[in-house]
């Protein structure tokens, strides 16, 4: 990651996961993957972010 070595990359899980499959995430703070939210979290990751966990049903993001 050009910048950051003292980021190796973040992965994020959530909060665009299922009810049905949210393991131990609070249901409260679980949403749809909406762009704004999306480059919402891109930008505070300030370059960190690698990965993001996207339940495979969201078709707004498709």
């Amino acid at each position: 990651m050009a910048g950051r070595p003292d980021c190796l990359g973040v992965h994020l899980e959530g909060p665009f996961l299922s009810l049905s499959r949210k393991g131990a995430h609070d249901p409260v703070c679980l949403r749809d993957p909406e762009g704004w939210i999306v480059t919402n979290l891109l930008e505070a990751a300030d370059g960190c972010l690698r990965q993001i966990t996207i339940r495979p049903r969201s078709c707004r993001m498709v």
